[in-house]
């Protein structure tokens, strides 16, 4: 419900930009964003990009030929959160993680305790950037045909909600693994892939009762979304960002990392950690 002001909008669609001649029908794959202060396309990738790959084989046909088409999208997220770790004399560990924050959605003008990362796919099944671009493009057609209105007016007619979404509820490698690529005292590679107790993003979906029906009925609802809770006593919250805690404790080897504030990790942990 209400407009959720959080990450890009974009979409990637067939388009006459770029065209050559009037016969030129290849395709010119544009990007086209939807932002708070700017709308539209963005860039596109030349034909001619396509054609210098064509001459492979005789019956090949690249991505600029208006027979190939893009008929399956994914949007993800990949990478980990990058991290170095301290082993102290003591056989402690403390971890410095990567900055990380997630924009909070802003719903009904209020600041909302949720992080929405990708909401409302659609699918278009037709010509329909071409159509709508043209007439505005070449000039040539019915002058009501030539605007921005027409265009706009075009994209919301032909555009089908997406009503088949994947989910997969196993997230305990999201938002709650990094990856420290050194072991500090030991001077070795230390590839070591460690669970915390959660960054505050996103970590009711591991509770027991974390109800999957009811979030997956959201989320067709919405065409399709992935939307976080935070949890704002782990997370340092202001301006519309929330930020995890950079500093990671390991109490024990039998227990889990836990996000620990600046203020109670000590100097010597810190100015070793910052150091690298």
């Amino acid at each position: 419900k209400g407009d959720v002001d959080g990450f890009l909008g974009y979409m990637i669609t067939r388009t006459p930009i770029g065209k050559r001649s009037n016969e030129d029908n290849a395709n010119y794959w544009t990007i086209i964003i939807d932002a708070e202060n700017y709308s539209g396309p963005v860039y596109y990738v030349s034909a001619w990009f396509w054609d210098a790959l064509s001459s492979w084989n005789k019956n090949s046909k690249t991505m600029g030929n208006p027979e190939s088409l893009i008929t399956y999208a994914q949007t993800g997220f990949e990478g980990s959160i990058g991290a170095v770790k301290l082993t102290a004399e003591d056989g402690s560990e403390w971890v410095k993680t990567n900055r990380v924050a997630a924009p909070q959605d802003v719903i009904d003008g209020v600041l909302s305790e949720t992080s929405t990362f990708y909401t409302g796919f659609s699918t278009y099944k037709s010509d329909w950037a071409t159509d709508a671009m043209e007439p505005t493009l070449s000039g040539i057609g019915e002058a009501n045909k030539q605007s921005i209105e027409f265009i706009k007016k075009s994209a919301l007619e032909s555009r089908e909600q997406t009503a088949q979404c994947h989910e997969d509820y196993s997230y305990n490698g999201w938002l709650r693994t990094y990856r420290a690529p050194w072991q500090l005292y030991s001077g070795t590679r230390d590839i070591d892939w460690r669970t915390t107790q959660g960054f505050g993003i996103g970590d009711d979906f591991l509770h027991d009762d974390f109800d999957k029906n009811e979030y997956r009925a959201e989320s067709i609802a919405a065409s399709c979304h992935l939307r976080f809770n935070l949890d704002t006593s782990k997370l340092q919250c202001s301006s519309g960002f929330c930020e995890a805690y950079r500093y990671l404790r390991l109490e024990s080897q039998n227990s889990e990392y836990s996000p620990t504030d600046e203020k109670d990790v000590p100097k010597s942990a810190q100015e070793i950690l910052n150091s690298v």
